[in-house]
């Protein structure tokens, strides 16, 4: 898979850095017996201009949901959501139709955004009709970006289900982008496209990201995709950001126990350069608040404090990328960066 590097689009001189920031974001559920899940645990991120901010972890960890929350389409039950300045949760009526423009969502299934009813003009055209824009303008800003995306020719007067999985994408990252976002927050978009589609889509998205000047939050279980696409990655755990920093840093150098143990599982091409951490433990039940690191149950650096004292998210002197900006939410990071480093660790795979 040929993937282009990421280009870094540099904010405006005086424009503010964070474009986004979410503050103790909190996302509960009811369940069965009278039950809490709890799917987000207090969820603290930055989002800077013109970056890509890649979001990791495990099936049911909460990055969905995040996705959600941060774009309104589920309020969270507690915490601060601010763009631009502005208090997100705040805005009703007509102020949080505008703000709808400036956010938008590509979705890991195309179908999700493209009614199966309407031919690919009238869904590209749909959230610029409905956030007040006349038809005429919203028609020839739906077929500017669907030729900004490579759509076929003639796709403007075809139904969605005339085209293949990758050309569906293109067509929603075209809705998406028609309202001339300054957000997108991409959740698994090319999870379910072939290999060789996923490098398009990709590249795609690259170019968009420089010539539109977007800022992405990219949720993906691949690693390989966050590397290259991502400026910052933060890794979540059981509704928890456990770790967040430099793509660099957080990659080649993680800090917390279970960022190591998720990069082990990527196969390397040198054999014996990585071993695999195997996690023991049972999983905590989401539907219990853990006292202290979510993690503990499952980390063979977990202390009595870990148990009964949750980290904060700060930033730790066991960094080795210069100017900070490395965080993550352990007792013990020194000792986990240690165990990936050196395979010495008994979660280790013989």
């Amino acid at each position: 898979m040929t993937i282009t590097e990421p280009t870094i689009v540099h904010p405006e001189p005086g424009a503010p850095d964070a474009l986004m920031t979410l503050n103790g974001i909190r996302q509960e559920f009811p369940a069965a017996g009278g039950r809490t899940v709890h799917a987000l645990d207090g969820v603290t991120l930055e989002v800077k201009r013109g970056e890509t901010l890649g979001i990791v972890g495990e099936s049911g960890c909460g990055k969905s949901t995040l996705a959600r929350a941060a774009l309104l389409l589920r309020r969270p039950t507690s915490g601060e959501i601010t763009f631009d300045g502005d208090d997100a949760l705040a805005l009703r009526g007509t102020r949080l139709r505008s703000h709808r423009r400036r956010a938008q969502m590509v979705f890991q299934d195309p179908n999700d955004s493209l009614d199966p009813r309407y031919k690919v003009l009238r869904s590209v055209m749909e959230p610029l009709l409905a956030s007040g824009v006349g038809r005429k303008e919203a028609k020839e800003r739906a077929l500017e970006a669907l030729d900004a995306v490579g759509a076929p020719d003639g796709a403007a007067g075809r139904y969605p289900h005339e085209f293949s999985g990758g050309q569906r994408q293109r067509i929603a990252i075209a809705r998406a982008i028609a309202t001339e976002p300054e957000l997108v927050i991409l959740d698994e978009p090319t999870s379910a496209l072939d290999v060789s589609i996923q490098a398009q889509i990709l590249n795609l998205l690259l170019e968009l990201q420089e010539s539109k000047k977007l800022t992405y939050m990219f949720i993906s279980h691949n690693l390989a995709v966050i590397r290259h696409l991502s400026h910052r990655v933060a890794v979540m755990y059981l509704g928890r950001v456990v770790e967040v920093g430099p793509a660099d840093s957080v990659l080649a150098d993680p800090l917390h126990p279970y960022t190591a143990a998720l990069l082990s599982a990527v196969p390397e091409p040198d054999a014996g350069k990585r071993e695999r951490i195997i996690l023991q433990g049972d999983l905590p039940s989401p539907t219990r608040r853990q006292a202290g690191c979510a993690f503990a149950s499952r980390c063979w650096l977990a202390t009595e404090k870990c148990r009964t004292e949750a980290p904060p998210l700060v930033a730790s002197d066991a960094a080795t990328v210069p100017g900070g900006g490395h965080l993550v939410a352990c007792h013990r990071p020194a000792e986990a960066q240690e165990a990936l480093r050196t395979g010495l660790h008994p979660a280790s795979s013989k």
